[in-house]
């Protein structure tokens, strides 16, 4: 191991220049690079970060996002649990359902990336990494994102309401340096809830159109709103389009039941 270890260097010849007259100060060692992910993220009196938690990919700089993300999540986690601990068992759960969304979600690019490398099908390396499942992950993260695509709805539609199995439930959100219960949409597309897209508030739209059903109407109920007041027409006209493309709302005619 240790030819193998010098050998390498040499090929890096600035490397290989920084070392010079260097000695190993002990023989190298080798570890496991295989995926891994912990039974459990989380508790009162713990907490894993980064690759204590899981492990994804040697090979790509998802790691350091991965466990930048989860250090400064587990510090509201670790905040709530401290001032908060009413709701410290809500954040730990939050806590670990996004680890648990991060390792899927990661595991199956990583699959992916590894199938599309086709220089060496039968080395070990290659082949065991190439052996995720294709489907992707059920989990989703909560959405709070400000550049989405920008999509219609037909021009026929003029009243919509929600799409059976859509509930409005409180959920864990981190807001400020807590986690604190509030309210989420729940839907096939969002299993573990959204809360905000594009800046609009989706459970308080998704009650205007509870209440209102014409897409007019709800635009200027959601204005009218303390969540709405300051966002524009059009920001609310492109979030009910996606969420009507995403099938969380569904047309219907005018005067029809919004219950169903």
């Amino acid at each position: 191991m240790e030819r193998f270890y010098l050998a390498e260097l040499r090929k890096v010849p600035y490397v290989s220049g920084l070392l010079k007259g260097a000695r190993l100060a002990r023989p190298p060692r080798a570890f496991d690079a295989s995926w891994y992910t912990a039974t459990a993220f989380a508790g009162e009196r713990f907490l894993l970060v980064g690759d204590a938690g899981l492990f994804i990919d040697p090979l790509s700089s998802e790691g350091v996002h991965k466990a930048m993300a989860s250090a400064i999540t587990g510090a509201a986690i670790v905040n709530t649990i401290l001032q908060r601990p009413a709701i410290a068992g809500h954040a730990i759960e939050f806590y670990a359902e996004g680890q648990e969304a991060t390792y899927n979600v990661h595991y199956h690019e990583s699959a992916r990336y590894y199938r599309e490398e086709g220089r060496w099908p039968d080395q070990p390396f290659w082949r065991r990494r190439s052996q995720g499942q294709p489907e992707v992950s059920s989990f989703k993260f909560q959405v709070s994102s400000r550049e989405q695509p920008r999509v219609r709805t037909p021009h026929s539609v003029s009243h919509l309401r929600l799409a059976p199995g859509v509930t409005i439930e409180p959920r864990a959100a981190i807001e400020g340096p807590y986690v604190e219960l509030r309210e989420v949409v729940i839907a096939p597309r969002y299993p573990r809830g959204v809360r905000f897209l594009q800046d609009v508030c989706v459970p308080t739209l998704l009650r205007a159109v509870e209440a209102r059903g014409a897409v007019a109407d709800v635009i200027a109920a959601y204005r009218q709103s303390a969540e709405g007041q300051q966002c524009p027409a059009e920001a609310v006209r492109q979030v009910l389009a996606r969420l009507y493309q995403e099938g969380v709302l569904i047309a219907t005619a005018p005067g029809e039941s919004q219950s169903g």
